[in-house]
This record gives C-alpha cells, sequence and structure tokens, in this order.
C-alpha cells in the first residue's frame, strides 16, 4: 500500500474513522477471506477446479484489504 499522508489520517478521522470501525472492518475482510478459502476446497472437492480458484483469489483479496487496514490502523490508532 503506497504510504498514508499525515493530511489523509486527519481527513480520516474527520469523517469518523475510529479504532472500533477499523478493527471490526479488519475482521470482517479476515472472516470473509476464510469463507473463500472455506469454499474453496468444497469446490476442489467436487472437482470444480475453476470456481475453486476464482474463491482463492477472493481470498487472497481480502486477505489484502484486511492488510491494507491494518496499515491504516497503525497510523490512526498508535499504541500508547
Amino acid at each position: 500500500m503506497r504510504d498514508i499522508s499525515e493530511q489523509q489520517i486527519q481527513s480520516l478521522k474527520d469523517k469518523g474513522l475510529t479504532c472500533s470501525k477499523l478493527n471490526n472492518l479488519i475482521q470482517k475482510q479476515m472472516q470473509e477471506a476464510r469463507k473463500a478459502r472455506d469454499d474453496a476446497k468444497i469446490f476442489r472437492n467436487f472437482g470444480i477446479n475453476s470456481q475453486a480458484g476464482l474463491q482463492e483469489k477472493i481470498a487472497k483479496a481480502q486477505d489484502d484489504s484486511a492488510s491494507a487496514l491494518r496499515t491504516i490502523r497503525r497510523r490512526v490508532c498508535p499504541l500508547k
């Protein structure tokens, strides 16, 4: 993820972004990634490899999204 400026961080805070909201978003992305991986296993078990591959790509995208949100969280919610 590209660097995020202090101005962008302040803008997110001004729009109501909180540590709690970020944590909830990260948790949701991780749950969606797990679900996509579980779905991929099911499709693979039934020999539907093209759909399994798609589900794995969805899981990777969800992981990437969670990672980006963690980066933002580190800037918005500095450790005390």
